[in-house]
């Protein structure tokens, strides 16, 4: 029989490629699941309205720069190396790519999807290939991560930072010098993204404590001094926060029902409609994976101790959870430490935000969000550890990969409710009721500004393209120079008063009020739209989602709608 050369060369191809899917699997597997999680992200990213916080960043990016750094400086404390990323990303990109919300939300989607290679190089690194690919798999379709990934703030931003400072000090216990001024700068970098990370620090700090209390020799003055930027940082900008208390004051006490919200939300189970019992179930699964994490971490020491019939002395337990220096790779971290590591990750914030919160109220979930990232690699260490338990390769394989696809699947229910709902706040649909009954000359009073009522309106008017326009002049219009006033909220509650809506609405004959976030500021907008209701005709209102009102008054022959 005759062989062509052409099918030796085809033979010979064939063979090179499968040797590269074996040799290459992993690089393939995690590269087909950061492209999925990245379409998830891009797919949708427009489909929502923009809320109340995104159009604040699409205000802080659009303003002068001089303007920026007077905000950034004296104004505004938080997220400022996020607003200075989004606002280099608007100064080198031409203006007519910004319009809509897909330009505004994919630098997140970028800093989420990037989060997904940050977890699987950190999980790894702890506990080997497989629990890395389900932990990216699942941060992948975790819908708390989507949802945050698909908003025009610094969330996933501090996510990806918080993580990759995890990645660096877990590297410098290993025993690499040089890693420790990574962690130096990607924790004061996450601090100037999100300063609720100072909490997540106070983790750090506890599991470098924990591995130090089991033998490991940690070099605590080191240490310290790669923590000194984060504490420069710190001190720089508390004077800022103490003088803008307002930025947090909306925030009231959480209860344990809060707690539990929170907790269903930062692991992915609650997508907005899917019912309060099905994510108790998954919160329910998540509880059991970290006790099946812990359990699995300190079996050896526990088979140790059965082993020499000492299973009843405290002090041998104690002994026994000491590190192994015998064992090979002895500067390795151990699954003791890993999985010390990923619980104080996720519980030590959660929980002392929670407690602390009873004294001064600041639970909100998504000042916790680089907890989801723990959340994921938790579910995965247990998903393998209890596939573990199996005995025969390929049995350990179907079973864990059951197992995971389970987890999969419990996750990806919240994730499509999400994608079905609708956003949190329709601006666009408030502005776009606006923008096709505004008339020339028509008069716009916008409140509160002091919480962003400006940002949505003067986005989707100018996006949409239409006659409508923010009035500058009209009372209590926001202007940057304003917002960083101490009267500021005075300022912007002269919209609802009627001492200077009087002469404006006599000015224009037909005045819009635009509410938007006005129900805690120090304006009376309802004694607003009463004396409007005595002394003008309501030719139009309408209501929208999220504590969104708009209304239209005329006096004389200006109302026609």
């Amino acid at each position: 029989m005759t062989i062509s050369h052409a099918g030796v060369a085809r033979g010979d191809r064939l063979t090179a490629m499968r040797a590269a899917l074996v040799a290459y699997w992993v690089e393939i597997v995690l590269a087909a699941i950061v492209a999925g999680g990245l379409a998830l992200r891009l797919a949708t990213l427009a489909d929502k309205s923009l809320w109340i916080d995104e159009t604040f960043s699409i205000g802080m990016a659009t303003q002068s720069w001089g303007s920026f750094a007077h905000t950034l400086a004296v104004v505004q404390p938080n997220m400022e190396l996020f607003y200075l990323l989004l606002k280099i990303a608007a100064f080198v990109t031409p203006a007519a790519w910004q319009h809509g919300a897909f330009f505004w939300r994919l630098l997140p989607a970028l800093a989420g999807t990037g989060t997904i290679v940050a977890v699987f190089a950190l999980a790894r690194r702890l506990f080997g290939v497989p629990v890395a690919l389900v932990a990216a798999l699942l941060l992948a379709v975790n819908e708390f991560m989507v949802e945050y990934s698909q908003q025009a703030r610094g969330y996933t931003l501090f996510v990806l930072l918080f993580t990759l400072s995890w990645l660096a000090l877990a590297r410098w216990i290993e025993g690499e010098r040089r890693a420790l001024w990574w962690f130096a700068a990607l924790a004061a970098l996450g601090f100037l993204t999100q300063a609720f990370e100072v909490v997540f620090v106070t983790a750090q700090i506890a599991w470098v404590a924990l591995v130090a209390l089991r033998g490991r020799r940690v070099a605590w003055g080191r240490f310290a001094l790669a923590l000194a930027p984060l504490g420069v940082v710190v001190l720089a900008r508390y004077p800022l926060y103490a003088a803008h208390a307002d930025q947090v004051a909306w925030i009231l006490r959480p209860h344990v029902s809060d707690l539990v919200v929170g907790l269903r939300q930062l692991i992915g189970a609650d997508g907005g409609t899917t019912g309060a019992n099905y994510g108790n179930f998954v919160l329910l699964l998540f509880i059991a994976a970290c006790l099946g994490a812990i359990g699995w971490a300190l079996a050896p020491a526990a088979r140790r101790l059965v082993a020499a019939g000492q299973s009843g002395a405290p002090a041998r337990w104690l002994a026994a959870l000491r590190r192994q220096p015998a064992v090979p790779e002895a500067r390795r971290i151990d699954p003791i430490e890993a999985v010390a590591l990923i619980v104080l990750w996720f519980w030590v914030p959660v929980l002392g935000t929670w407690v602390g919160s009873q004294a001064k109220p600041l639970w909100v979930t998504r000042y916790l969000a680089p907890a989801s990232a723990a959340a994921c690699v938790i579910f995965a260490v247990a998903v393998c550890a209890v596939g573990a338990l199996v005995r025969g390769a390929d049995q350990r394989a179907v079973v864990g990969g059951a197992l995971a696809a389970i987890v999969l699947v419990a996750l990806v229910l919240p994730l499509s409710d999400y994608l079905a709902r609708p956003g949190w706040e329709d601006w666009r649909g408030a502005a776009a009721f606006v923008n096709a009954r505004f008339h020339p000359g028509d008069g716009v009073v916008c409140y509160d500004n002091q919480w962003g009522c400006d940002f949505g309106f003067s986005h989707y008017f100018a996006t949409l393209g239409g006659p409508a326009r923010l009035d500058p002049n009209a009372p209590g219009a926001f202007s940057w120079q304003t917002y960083s006033q101490a009267n500021r909220e005075a300022i912007f509650a002269r919209a609802v008063n009627p001492a200077y809506l009087g002469p404006y609405l006599a000015e224009h004959g037909r005045v819009w009020v635009l509410l938007g976030h006005f129900s805690n500021g120090q304006g009376n907008w309802g004694s607003a739209i009463a004396w409007l209701r005595a002394h003008a005709t309501l030719v139009s209102q309408t209501v929208a989602a999220g504590d969104i009102r708009v209304y239209l008054f005329a006096v004389g022959r200006n109302q026609t709608p």
